[in-house]
């Protein structure tokens, strides 16, 4: 049913959870997970002007955030025997996601709600869900 599952992951909380039901889900159905970290460029530049660090050192700080993310979920998959692709894209997270999702074909996009944390990202992720259950056709799995 579902052969390409796709996961944005950022390493909230919901992230965490989503990508532990595609692992689940992937195994019933013998699916492929694709996972991307999208770096939002506004994000970075509001950071960069609240903070004394430029706007290269906050990508920096993400892109790292992001090859993290994206080898824990690469390791998650390996472990449960699961084809994994994972991709770090700088842009606007809900439009980059849904391109993505166009270009590998994907069946199903499962997603966090929102993160918990306090900071500029709560905001931005549960407004990417919204985006994304939006402006979609492809069937989306919303995880709390």
């Amino acid at each position: 049913m579902f052969k390409k599952i796709l996961v944005p992951f950022d390493g909230s909380s919901h992230s965490f959870r989503s990508a532990q039901l595609a692992i689940k889900l992937s195994r019933t159905c013998k699916s492929e997970i694709y996972g991307i970290f999208v770096i939002d460029e506004d994000i970075i530049e509001d950071i960069s002007k609240i903070s004394e660090k430029t706007g290269h050192e906050v990508k920096q700080e993400f892109m790292e955030k992001g090859v993290a993310n994206m080898s824990w979920l690469e390791n998650l998959c390996k472990k449960n025997g699961i084809k994994f692709t994972g991709k770090i894209v700088e842009g606007y997270p809900g439009q980059i996601i849904l391109q993505y999702s166009s270009v590998i074909k994907a069946d199903l996009i499962i997603v966090g709600h929102r993160s918990h944390r306090k900071t500029i990202m709560a905001h931005a992720m549960g407004s990417v869900t919204k985006y994304i259950i939006e402006m979609t056709k492809v069937p989306v799995l919303v995880v709390n």
